[in-house]
Order: structure tokens, then sequence, then C-alpha cells
């Protein structure tokens, strides 16, 4: 009962639903195992640490890691309710981390790169045909 209780109990439960005969209890016995630490605990269907100070929320994003067009518009809105949070309550901090906002974020500083490069090669380009001809002009 205590695993159904526990941060893993999303997982668990679709494990029991599907075998209400228990054969795969060996594999529960085996996620038992791999807990790492005590800190958690399940409130009114939330995920805390014991101290009450955090709350863990987990949110799967419709679209891939891949398409960051998409988990932008996501990222925009989730920093736009942390906004909205921290203006109501401003001692609560909030953070978010994961694959999808990694790649929207790596994906967002290679179009800045790609745009610095071609500006300064452009200009480079610019300044270099303008002195040249310049020079053949002279000739």
């Amino acid at each position: 009962m205590k695993l159904l209780n526990s941060p893993t109990a999303f997982v668990v439960k679709n494990i029991i639903a599907n075998d209400p005969t228990g054969i795969s209890f060996l594999a529960l016995k085996k996620l038992q195992q791999l807990q790492v630490d005590d800190n958690f605990e399940l409130y009114d269907s939330h995920i805390i640490t014991k101290d009450g100070k955090t709350l863990m929320l987990f949110i799967t994003p419709a679209h891939a890691a891949g398409n960051t067009g998409a988990n932008k518009e996501l990222f925009e809105i989730i920093d736009q309710s942390i906004d909205s949070l921290a203006a109501n309550y401003p001692n609560v901090q909030t953070s978010y981390f994961g694959g999808s906002l990694v790649s929207e974020g790596n994906a967002a500083q290679l179009r800045k790169d790609t745009g610095l490069t071609l500006t300064i090669t452009i200009l480079f380009l610019i300044f270099f045909i303008g002195y040249f001809l310049k020079k053949e002009r002279r000739s």
C-alpha cells in the first residue's frame, strides 16, 4: 500500500489495473529497489517534499522536443504563468527544465548565432568589395 502512495504511483496503478492477478509483482519489487529518496510524499494527488516547501509538477508536451516552434509557444505560456504567479506571490520561486526546453533554447541560440554570422559576413563582403572596387577605379 505504501507503494501506491509514493510518487511512482502513477506508474504502479497502471500495472495493477492491467495485471489484477499479481504476476508482475516481481517488477514492482524491482521498482521499490530503485527508489532513491524518501523525501517526497503524495498529498492530495500532488507530489511534494516532506518539508512541504516544494511542489513538483510533470508536464508532457504534446509536441516532440524537435518541434521547437510549437514548444516555444508552450514555454511562453509557462513563462507568463510564472510571471503572474510571481506578481501575486513574490515569495514563491518557480523553475522548470526538460529536454524540450533545452531543444528550444538551442534552436533559439542557433537562430541568434546564424543571424549574427550572416550580418558580419554581409558587412565584411560589402566593405571588401567596396575597398577592392575603389582600388581598381584609382588604377
